[in-house]
């Protein structure tokens, strides 16, 4: 008895101080413990009160939309107000941006959407961006530098392709935005017998699963009020589904594809994928079906729609770039295999960030995922520029310098 006694004084002992640590955590610094949902425990400085198991709120802050859903259309002005109003077939909306310049620009919806290809010829010019998250200055900076648009937004890169490698959404302040610029350029560069191949990543997957732990609080109530249902995964899974028109629209984009001697993906091919003997038409298929297991640590590997959307998946795999706790970075020979299968010269993906275009493996892997400026003239900014055979890294500033 005795035993049993002092054996539950150490544990309340244990517990007390790990309660006391974790409110001492919260108060002192900016951390919570919170879900999507509730804030578990936290620390409300305006109020100055604790928070315990309370409902978490988010607000409309900054331009925002527009959301289209059918002939209605929602969207959030400067000050947050939410606005809805109808749309009639063949409308132009106007695109407001929330940045110093206040951008602007018209769309006007696609009649339909049909499923791109998924290889291509190459062409004389191509620009290839990754992990612009939200960042419409830096996007369309570098595109205007580099004469893919001009200062109006307009498609001005003839029959040149732009390749888009992922994680267009989360994290930013412009994500409808930057979203609603690629849709518009896609029609754009067709009339011009160019291309916009807008790849899909791991936080445009998540945002169909209902994951929105990356998006700003802006986004998560704006999906709230247009869903109607406040539970934040329902909300989110709403907005990016087939019942919108971005939803559709990006459910209907790739994963991987293949533009002459390169082959395009975000997060990268991991050499145990060879196994199942799948053609990147094969994936492409698989995502569209199964985007609900995208983040599986533990997938069933018999199944290769499993493998495709696990945790060594095209979205979320590292291995082209660096060692994980999960696998090891690739091999020379192993990626030889990769290329020789898919009938590649060159992988190109984000994902895993760097601090500029990365060559590796003699130039048979670029990195293009870097940490982008916030401006639309930073060179911190940059992408990946083949012209004629010959790659570049260029950058907001204008600057292009052969790799």
């Amino acid at each position: 008895m005795r035993t049993l006694r002092a054996l539950l004084k150490w544990v309340m002992l244990v517990v007390t101080i790990l309660l006391v640590t974790a409110v001492l955590l919260v108060r002192f610094t900016d951390g919570r413990i919170s879900s999507p949902d509730h804030i578990v425990l936290g620390y409300d400085e305006e109020a100055g009160r604790f928070q315990v198991w309370e409902k978490k709120t988010y607000r409309l802050q900054g331009t925002d939309g527009p959301y289209v859903i059918g002939d209605q259309v929602y969207r959030v002005t400067q000050d947050g107000q939410f606005l809805q109003h109808s749309i009639r077939r063949g409308d132009t909306l106007t695109v407001i941006v929330d940045n110093a310049d206040e951008d602007q620009f018209p769309i006007v919806l696609q009649d339909t959407l049909t499923p791109p290809p998924d290889r291509y010829d190459m062409p004389e010019r191509m620009l290839v961006m990754s992990d612009i998250e939200g960042n419409f200055n830096a996007f369309a900076g570098l595109m205007q530098k580099h004469g893919v648009i001009d200062d109006q937004f307009k498609w001005t890169f003839g029959a040149g392709h732009l390749v888009l490698t992922g994680d267009f959404v989360d994290r930013g302040e412009q994500v409808t935005q930057v979203l609603w610029l690629i849709y518009k350029l896609e029609s754009e560069a067709l009339r011009q017998s160019g291309r916009v191949h807008y790849i899909l990543g791991n936080h445009e997957v998540m945002n169909f699963h209902g994951n929105a732990s990356a998006n700003k609080g802006k986004y998560i109530r704006a999906a709230q009020l247009i869903s109607g249902n406040e539970t934040v995964a329902v909300a989110t899974r709403f907005i990016y589904s087939e019942k919108t028109a971005l939803g559709r629209w990006l459910r209907s984009r790739n994963i991987i594809e293949k533009i002459g001697p390169y082959v395009f993906m975000h997060g990268g091919i991991s050499p145990d994928l060879l196994k199942y003997r799948v053609s990147i038409a094969d994936i492409n298929r698989l995502a569209k079906t199964n985007w609900n297991k995208i983040g599986s640590k533990q997938p069933d590997e018999s199944q290769a729609e499993d493998f495709i959307t696990g945790s060594k998946g095209l979205y979320w795999y590292r291995g082209l770039a660096t060692a994980t706790d999960d696998y090891p970075k690739i091999t020379g020979p192993e990626l030889d295999r990769v290329l020789a299968f898919y009938g590649g010269e060159k992988l190109v993906f984000g994902h895993t960030l760097q601090d500029t275009i990365t060559l590796d493996f003699g130039g048979k892997t670029i990195n293009t995922d870097v940490r982008h400026g916030s401006g639309k003239e930073d060179a911190k900014t940059m992408g990946l520029f083949i012209e004629n055979g010959i790659e570049y890294v260029v950058d907001g500033r204008g600057s292009k310098k052969r790799i």
